[in-house]
């Protein structure tokens, strides 16, 4: 498992992404990282990776309780068009400082959503 991040200019990106059995594309739900998230997309198709993408998975993480609906459909539906499977992972105040999470303290349907997005991406492989 590799985190590539979504920055196609890095020198060491492709090459992961072409050993790769499967692609996860991560994106909360916000404008500017659902941005970066549909220009990844389009990069790899547009690099030959077009069969990887309609495999991935695509995960979207709610980036606070209040998500907005209109822009998360849009999301959702753009990427059920290009990609295999879309799930959603809700907001966790327990994992917004980004550094090293207790367990114990995920909510228990953030536990439940990471272990569909699990069960997914082992379908694809």
């Amino acid at each position: 498992m590799m985190d590539t991040g979504n920055n196609m200019r890095s020198s060491n990106w492709e090459a992961p992404v072409a050993a790769a059995d499967g692609l996860i594309i991560v994106s909360t739900v916000r404008e500017d990282t659902v941005g970066s998230a549909v220009w990844l997309v389009d990069g790899l198709r547009e690099r030959g990776y077009e069969d990887k993408v309609r495999t991935a998975v695509t995960l979207l993480a709610a980036p606070s309780l209040k998500t907005g609906l209109q822009l998360h459909d849009r999301t959702r539906n753009h990427f059920e068009s290009r990609t295999r499977e879309v799930l959603d992972v809700p907001y966790d105040k327990s994992l917004v400082s980004g550094g090293p999470f207790n367990y114990q303290a995920l909510l228990a349907t953030t536990r439940e959503a990471w272990v569909r997005a699990s069960s997914a991406v082992m379908r694809g492989l």
